[in-house]
């Protein structure tokens, strides 16, 4: 008895082709097969993307909830170094091997290193560092090529902190971008860099190292981390719907109606009111008192702050209570939104405007260079 012949047919769907594409695109780039497209700036960019594609959801959203930000001032890798160690011709003498696969040398690139496959496993651990009290950054330049690295520092076998960096973070580019841990000590201390895997699932990483270095923070290092720490967002203006401008003063031709401090420095100036603050932390400036109905306002200033910081607030004079404090200081980036207060009415009367120093660290005065003041009614 004869029986028919069937026709066996494939049907891929169009998942499935591009899975299969990205499987061809990822072999193709760990098997390190070189190629030279005609336009490698645009070809480059797409091959990362399309190997980052087969990295699981779960393992990317993993990275990119924990790992830190990179950081790329050429002036931190300049100043204040009080130790560091060259990978450019291999891993240095002095550094111990804790755990790690391989290790071989890259020419300028530094060194690249094979992690042991558990995610958290120590790797390498530096000779210990004596420290005394203050702040410092240690600093890994280098790149993860693959899975992601804990960057730490212990004493003995406490872990002082880590810090978290994927490999994820160097797809979209970077000019030498650097990993930076910092660490605060309160005492004498002998510290050791601690060089991690950190994978996810556990899965082994690459690095290519260049050198690590422990660098102290400059004074004005840490008063611009303290300032940016306890700072207020700017205000977005575009959060409200209607504004209406009810009181303006204009600074570059004249400061009636505001009472300047004694301690005050203020010329007037083409580019604004310029001002050299006393150096009390928190002294008033600049005062003024108005007359106010129930409702919101913002009180806004335009203008700069040229060195340190500046408090706007408005106080309620009836009950010596603030209605509303915000604190700026210079490093503050301006397209983000406007220096503002925003504070609420609920009794009608008399309400105290402030414009005061804030400085940190250490009393000391700021500049400002004052444009125009406005009271603005929010609806």
């Amino acid at each position: 008895m004869n029986m028919p012949h069937r026709r066996i047919s494939f049907r891929i769907s169009a998942a499935g082709v591009v899975m299969i594409c990205l499987a061809a695109i990822a072999l193709v780039l760990l098997t390190g097969f070189h190629f030279a497209p005609k336009e490698p700036r645009k070809t480059l960019p797409i091959l990362r993307s399309a190997a980052a594609a087969l990295i699981s959801p779960n393992a990317l959203a993993y990275y990119e909830d924990r790992h830190w930000p990179l950081t790329t001032s050429t002036e931190l890798s300049k100043s204040n170094k009080l130790v560091e160690w060259s990978f450019l011709d291999g891993m240095p003498d002095t550094w111990r091997v804790i755990h790690g696969s391989s290790i071989r040398v890259n020419g300028k690139k530094g060194s690249v290193f094979l992690t042991t496959a558990k995610n958290f496993e120590r790797q390498l651990r530096s000779p210990s560092v004596s420290l005394a009290p203050g702040s410092y950054q240690i600093v890994v330049e280098g790149r993860i090529v693959k899975g992601g690295l804990g960057l730490g520092a212990e004493q003995g076998t406490t872990c002082l902190g880590n810090s978290f960096f994927s490999a994820d973070e160097w797809l979209h580019g970077g000019s030498a971008p650097l990993m930076v841990r910092p660490l605060t000590l309160r005492s004498n201390q002998r510290i050791h860099v601690a060089l991690s895997n950190w994978s996810y699932p556990d899965a082994a990483s690459r690095w290519s190292l260049r050198r690590v270095f422990i660098r102290s923070l400059s004074i004005g290092e840490k008063r611009a981390n303290r300032y940016a720490a306890l700072a207020s967002p700017l205000v977005n203006m575009k959060k409200f719907l209607v504004v209406n401008t009810r009181l303006s003063w204009n600074l570059r031709s004249s400061t009636k109606g505001w009472f300047l401090a004694e301690d005050v420095q203020a010329k007037q100036a083409r580019a604004g009111l310029l001002v050299r603050t006393g150096r009390n932390t928190y002294g008033y400036e600049l005062t003024a008192k108005v007359a106010l109905g129930r409702g919101p306002y913002l009180l806004r200033l335009h203008g700069d702050i040229i060195d340190g910081g500046i408090s706007l607030g408005a106080l309620d004079v009836r009950a010596n209570k603030w209605l509303g404090q915000s604190f700026y200081w210079y490093g503050q980036n301006p397209s983000r939104g406007v220096l503002g207060v925003p504070f609420s009415v609920k009794h009608p009367g008399t309400v105290e405007l402030v414009l005061a120093n804030w400085s940190l660290l250490e009393p000391a005065a700021s500049r400002w260079r004052l444009d125009r003041i406005e009271l603005v009614q929010l609806f």
